[in-house]
């Protein structure tokens, strides 16, 4: 199989966005919910002003990527790789993190996928993904990946 590969939400900005040329991250969007409906967080929507007539005087809520898209992103990353680090914003601000954990569990005997709350959100979040393509670049993803006989930290 190929290298770990590097799974990560739209909630994440990065400090030095040319690493995600060097190494492949998949970056799933959220959504934003507006009065107008459902808008992805893509790169081009970068200015809240820009989303001022989509919600009016209501503020968007932001939602996390479903388990359904996060199961469906791990299932194509799966031929190619069978290690995928998953790094979502805090659970404290989002639910990804769960929906992360749960979208893993259908992989279970097939892939290796570490779901990690980065208890942080936007660079703090994004400063981790790069610093896991900086560990795999260096080629010591090994020390990335917990060994599953190891318990996790609650």
């Amino acid at each position: 199989m190929g290298p770990m590969r590097i799974v990560t939400d739209s909630m994440a900005r990065f400090a030095r966005p040319e690493l995600l040329g060097r190494y492949p991250v998949t970056i799933v969007p959220m959504r934003l919910e507006t009065g107008a409906g459902p808008i992805e967080d893509t790169p081009d929507i970068e200015a809240w002003e820009a989303l001022r007539p989509a919600y009016g005087a209501r503020l968007p809520r932001l939602l996390p990527p479903s388990v359904d898209v996060l199961g469906s992103v791990y299932s194509q990353l799966l031929r190619e790789t069978d290690q995928i680090l998953s790094i979502h914003g805090a659970v404290r601000v989002s639910a990804a993190v769960n929906n992360a954990s749960a979208a893993s569990q259908q992989f279970l005997g097939r892939c290796d996928i570490q779901v990690v709350d980065s208890h942080s959100f936007s660079v703090g979040q994004g400063l981790l993904v790069e610093a896991a393509i900086e560990e795999m670049r260096a080629k010591r993803y090994s020390a990335l990946m917990m060994p599953r006989d190891r318990k996790r930290p609650q």
